[in-house]
């Protein structure tokens, strides 16, 4: 499982929502069309996910 976390953007199209995120190896922008475990172009993998809002929930 990657370690590393990327935190998305959402982009909407023309034709679809996609995401986009500052890869945390190169710093460069990619663009992904779903969350979850990811293989970027350069070559990093990582988690693509929204920062959680809950804190503490019971």
């Amino acid at each position: 499982m990657p370690q590393l976390i990327a935190r998305p953007v959402p982009v909407q199209t023309s034709g679809r929502m996609e995401f986009a995120a500052r890869c945390p190896e190169c710093r460069d922008w990619h663009r992904h069309i779903g969350l979850g475990e990811k293989r970027a172009p350069c070559g990093a993998h990582y988690l693509l996910e929204f920062k959680s809002k809950l804190k503490g929930a019971a």
